[in-house]
């Protein structure tokens, strides 16, 4: 039996160490000066509605509430998870700073191990200076965390970056497997897939189940592609071990949300939440807005095309279809078809989604970058590149910092006067983070929003309002939608006084006295 080796390792220079604390510092740094919620910037109330709600559920599960029972999102789990952690680590959203800082460090170490094991590959006998080598490799990690910073303006506190260190290991196996493949044909010996790889294929997997499961399309590529290469080589023990082990992955991240939520007899909210209700919501949206604009564009399928166009060339230059080269394509026709269902629907462009793409990024880079044969004008195209990303990030992050700012003088005044006996209908988070008011319905922020992807969800806001459990209620008015909970408010309620400012108009409502 063939054994996959371990990648060789490039030569570096002595003071590796030194090059890896520096760009684990440096990490630090872009995290901290381009998140808007870092210490950095204390004052940011910039209205970043993801961001804003997940730190939300962070603090209530945090302080003993219970996700999808207490407060309710259509997001899995692990995204409330980690910023609960923050939460804990700190008292504060800060401790979600430092866990970013964690993520995208983890992150970038296997997109390390992908480049080196890309690199070695590329040129196994290559005769490049050490430092030249590892210069290379550096600009090369420093485009995808840029790309990364592009991605995630204002915040990095999305569904993506915790999914991404999962997502790049996955990534990186599914590599080594490959070449292992290519360089051990049939006729030199059986190809196995070490189980514990596919592990990771499935932990990957579980982590996009637990987040939002559209971010497992690059595991499911590389998956499907490592599963036809079994059944070409009749691998059937091996399929059969490996088709386990993924299950064996997936139930990590699985099952414990699920014996938690079980326990706290809310399962089914908590499967409605991560899967149910996304079925309501991918059917509900339509294409009514058109294309984006040729810029966003540009960015969301810069990485498809770079994947492709690189595919393709080098099967031609091959005259055969490789391994890799098929991973390439696919990967960019999988992502292509996935981003023009997001960008060309209704609730617009979100870069975010387009960031696990980048753990194919290497792929694409390191033999683009091996068509200059000369050492410097390489290292100089990439330090081109890297450079316009870090200064597009910083544009990007300028441009959040226009962004409308959340006005809380007057809700900090009436959560002070209600003594937090106040609730917040169709309103951002910040309403109830910034007052320190606890949610009292579960369907705390966005209501109409929601509502109009699920009538099942529908019914669940307008029953859980329709007994008042807060002195005062504010209401933000959705577009021109009448509210869900309108029976509850013309019976339950009386209006105090409604006004309109730069963010929207706002109806004060005070409880009636007998319908408690």
């Amino acid at each position: 039996m063939t054994a996959i080796s371990s990648p060789r390792t490039a030569q570096h220079p002595k003071n590796a160490p030194l090059h890896i604390v520096l760009n684990a510092a440096a990490a630090i740094v872009a995290v901290v000066l381009l998140d808007l919620f870092s210490p950095v910037h204390r004052a940011n109330l910039h209205l970043m509605p993801d961001q804003d709600f997940f730190q939300l559920v962070g603090k209530v599960w945090a302080e003993g509430g219970v996700p999808y029972r207490d407060i309710w999102d259509q997001k899995g789990p692990f995204i409330f998870f980690v910023n609960m952690l923050g939460w804990k680590l700190t008292g504060n959203g800060f401790g979600i700073v430092i866990i970013e800082c964690v993520f995208l460090l983890i992150a970038m170490w296997f997109l390390w191990l992908a480049i080196g094991t890309i690199h070695d590959h590329e040129r196994p006998s290559s005769n490049d200076r050490p430092a030249y080598s590892h210069a290379t490799d550096a600009l090369t990690l420093w485009i995808c965390v840029f790309w990364i910073a592009v991605c995630l303006p204002g915040s990095w506190n999305m569904t993506e970056l915790f999914c991404l260190p999962f997502l790049a290991a996955s990534a990186w196996l599914v590599m080594r497997s490959l070449f292992a493949y290519q360089d051990h044909p049939a006729d030199r010996g059986v190809w196995r897939i070490p189980g514990a790889w596919v592990y990771v294929h499935g932990l990957a997997f579980g982590v996009c189940f637990m987040t939002r499961l559209s971010n497992a399309v690059g595991v499911c590529v590389g998956v499907l592609v490592l599963t036809v290469l079994m059944v070409i080589r009749r691998a059937w023990k091996n399929l059969g071990t490996c088709i386990l082990e993924f299950l064996a992955g997936v139930a990590t991240f699985f099952a414990p949300f699920a014996v938690y939520f079980a326990a706290h007899g809310v399962f089914y909210e908590f499967m409605y939440g991560t899967v149910l209700y996304n079925l309501h919501y991918a059917g509900g949206l339509s294409a009514t807005s058109g294309l984006p604009g040729i810029s966003t564009l540009v960015l969301v399928f810069a990485v498809p095309a770079a994947m492709l166009l690189v595919g393709i060339i080098r099967s031609i230059r091959r005259k055969a279809f490789t391994c890799d080269s098929i991973v390439l394509v696919l990967g960019s026709l999988a992502f292509s078809v996935l981003f023009f269902q997001m960008f060309t629907i209704q609730t617009g462009s979100y870069l975010h989604y387009t960031v696990i793409d980048v753990v194919f990024l290497p792929l694409a880079l390191v033999p683009a970058a091996n068509v200059l044969h000369n050492q410097l004008p390489r290292i100089m195209a990439l330090a081109c590149v890297a450079s316009l990303l870090l200064g597009y990030a910083g544009l990007r992050t300028c441009q959040v910092e226009t962004w409308p700012e959340f006005d809380n003088t007057w809700i900090a005044r009436l959560a002070k006067q209600s003594q937090g006996s106040i609730a917040f209908y169709n309103m951002n988070a910040l309403a109830y983070t910034l007052n320190d008011v606890k949610p009292a319905y579960p369907y705390a922020v966005f209501q109409d929003w929601q509502a109009e992807f699920s009538d099942d969800l529908r019914i669940k806001i307008a029953d859980s309002y329709a007994q008042p459990r807060t002195k005062i209620l504010v209401v933000q008015q959705y577009g021109n939608l009448t509210p869900v909970i309108a029976d509850s408010l013309k019976t339950r309620y009386r209006l105090v006084r409604s006004f309109t400012d730069d963010s929207g108009t706002y109806s004060i409502y005070q409880r009636i006295g007998h319908a408690v």
